[in-house]
């Protein structure tokens, strides 16, 4: 599995969704729900790991039902990636998306965050210039500071992330098999 295959899966899926339940939005209005829907995704795996809850003491608790704290974070981060995906094939910016090994590679050798706080509004902020200034560089920049938010401040494997879509993308189309 790649990062190629992984667009083409969730690429399927959204058109799928469309044609299933009849959606009949502008391109514009469309586009629009998907950076909702990745804003969304974001908050939720912020509140997951809760790093900035810092009137808590047992941070870094959230669980799913069923799930570890890692999983749950893992199935987060890749709701998320899902939306990057969404976007990017609706702005046919896909190939912005396409890392190879050796740039994963150095990613990984990246050094911890010091501020998720500043690297979370970063995101928000590169991902809004992209919507309403049509920044490529701001995308691309947000997906790689993703990447990057995964493997190392969130100590995600890249194996992890694939499988964890691939098994999130075969639960959300029988969802909608089942009227979800």
């Amino acid at each position: 599995m790649n990062l190629t295959d992984m667009i083409q899966m969730e690429r399927k899926f959204d058109r799928d969704v469309i044609q299933d339940k009849k959606i009949r939005w502008s391109p514009e209005e469309r586009l629009f729900n998907a950076y909702v829907s990745l804003d969304v995704e974001l908050s939720e795996l912020a509140n997951t790991v809760e790093w900035f809850k810092v009137w808590k003491d047992n941070r870094g608790q959230k669980i799913e039902a069923g799930k570890t704290h890692e999983e749950t974070v893992l199935s987060e981060y890749v709701d998320a990636m899902s939306f990057f995906f969404n976007i990017a094939n609706q702005n046919k910016w896909t190939y912005l998306l396409l890392i190879s090994d050796d740039e994963m590679a150095d990613f990984a050798k990246k050094p911890m965050t010091i501020s998720l706080n500043k690297v979370f509004l970063s995101l928000k902020l590169m991902i809004s210039k992209s919507l309403f200034s049509h920044k490529l560089e701001d995308f691309k920049h947000a997906w790689h500071l993703f990447i990057k938010f995964g493997l190392v401040d969130l100590k995600l494997s890249w194996d992890d992330i694939e499988e964890e879509f691939v098994k999130k993308n075969i639960e959300n189309v029988e969802r909608q098999e089942n009227n979800y």
